[in-house]
Formats: C-alpha cells, structure tokens, sequence
C-alpha cells in the first residue's frame, strides 16, 4: 500500500509520523512489518508492505543517485531486461527490485 502526504502549512517530518501511525493500523499488516517512510519539506510518502511475494516490497522509498527523484511503487515489472535493453544502459539498471526501473525511466523520459 501506498500513503502520501503534501501540506504546505506542515512539515515533511510531522507528516510522515502521521503517517506511520496511520499505516499501523493497517488490517492485515503482516507480523514484525515497517512501514518505510520518507519525507522532505512538505511531503511525506509511505509504503506499507503487505507480504505478496509478487511485489517488489523491499528497499522502498527507492531514489536515484543524487536524491533528486524519489518514488515509491506498487508492483512488479516483468520485462526488466526489455527495459535495461531499451535504456541503452543495461549495466546501471538496478535489478535488486524491478521498480527502480521507473526511476531510470523517468530521467530519461521525464513526465510526458
């Protein structure tokens, strides 16, 4: 699960204790579970995990090397090594968990 928080009249830590409280008390939160958090100055993202084998759980929030994108992301990229080749830079494509392609993507794509 997915949690995030913007208030400009808040700060991005107060945020995300509100929302480490909030994830838990998640139903079916899987015993010993953390929730991984991040925040800046008025945003926080969570991600909860919820133990399907089929999700890229661990290592969330996921950010690139200079911190200047940060993402957290809810499932499984099946066609990583289609993307890696696509990319043109197969050698950098993080594999540990198949979401941080996204990240890749993005820089080299943008929004659009």
């Amino acid at each position: 699960m997915i949690l995030g928080a913007y208030n400009p009249e808040r700060s991005g830590a107060d945020l995300a204790q509100e929302l480490t409280r909030v994830a838990g008390c998640t139903p079916n939160l899987p015993a010993g579970a953390q929730p991984a958090v991040w925040s800046d100055e008025h945003v926080a993202l969570a991600w909860v995990p919820q133990g399907m084998r089929t999700l890229d759980e661990p290592g969330q929030p996921y950010q690139n090397e200079p911190k200047t994108v940060t993402m957290v992301f809810e499932g499984k990229i099946y066609n990583l090594e289609e993307i890696a080749t696509m990319l043109g830079d197969a050698a950098a494509v993080p594999r540990e968990h198949s979401g941080q392609v996204v990240i890749r993507l993005y820089e080299r794509f943008g929004e659009g």
